[in-house]
């Protein structure tokens, strides 16, 4: 298995204090398997919990865990800005901090690292209801056909970049959830130097949505984004 030269994986957590100290100790025993320099950061976004008390000790007690916190809740987007900019070492991961993702699947990443800056892990066996999952579908196709990025779940948080894209692209935040800014950065990366690569690292399975429910989920993002482009041209 392909080994990386370091990394840093950091979570956003908010009112975690049930996951904080499972999801540093699943990443601290995998990551010396991806690389023997490796920094663990755990974004603290303005719990009411323990959330920081326990991460704070976690640091004090292991050099590579660190914590970043905000004193008040920046939304998701805001975390996973503050986390990249934490990030200090050659590649970047990122994952949820509710332990949904079985982060041992890390490894399932590397075989594509070589040839790719962007490695996205997909999702399989969604825990979510019908409704999200028409949505789910829907979104990923019009992000793949309008940005032309060749992600079947772009949303999924199970990443892993290559820090040089980085230099190229800076994520940005303008709304809590950090989607629409997500998703154009990364057609600017596919459009520029940097190769994406879809990875099964979380057990796939896909289902066709029908065209007609399709064109129905996605026509309030369509108008959304005619608007948006009406007024940047104005």
């Amino acid at each position: 298995m392909a080994r990386l030269p370091s990394i840093s994986a950091f979570f956003p957590a908010y009112n975690e204090e049930a996951n904080v100290t499972a999801m540093v100790e699943r990443l601290g025993a995998v990551l010396p398997q991806v690389s023997d320099d490796y920094e663990i950061i755990v974004v603290d976004d303005g719990s009411q919990d323990r959330t920081a008390e326990i991460a704070t000790a976690l640091a004090a007690a292991d050099p590579r865990v660190r914590l970043v916190r905000h004193q008040q809740n920046r939304g998701y987007g805001g975390a996973l800005k503050s986390g990249f900019a934490a990030s200090t070492k050659s590649y970047v991961f990122f994952t949820d901090g509710d332990g949904q993702f079985d982060v041992g699947e890390i490894t399932s990443l590397l075989p594509y690292v070589p040839q790719h800056d962007v490695v996205i892990g997909y999702r399989i066996d969604r825990a979510e209801g019908g409704l999200r999952r028409v949505n789910a579908g829907a979104w990923n196709f019009l992000v793949r056909n309008l940005f032309g990025i060749p992600s079947r779940d772009v949303d999924c948080a199970f990443k892993l970049f290559d820090r040089r894209v980085f230099e190229v692209v800076h994520p940005e935040v303008k709304s809590p959830a950090m989607t629409g800014q997500w998703e154009a950065n990364l057609h600017r990366i596919h459009r520029g130097s940097a190769q994406l690569q879809d990875a099964q690292a979380i057990r796939e399975e896909e289902r066709a949505v029908p065209v007609c429910v399709l064109l129905i989920a996605i026509l309030p993002t369509i108008v959304a984004l005619i608007a948006a482009v009406a007024v940047a041209a104005g």
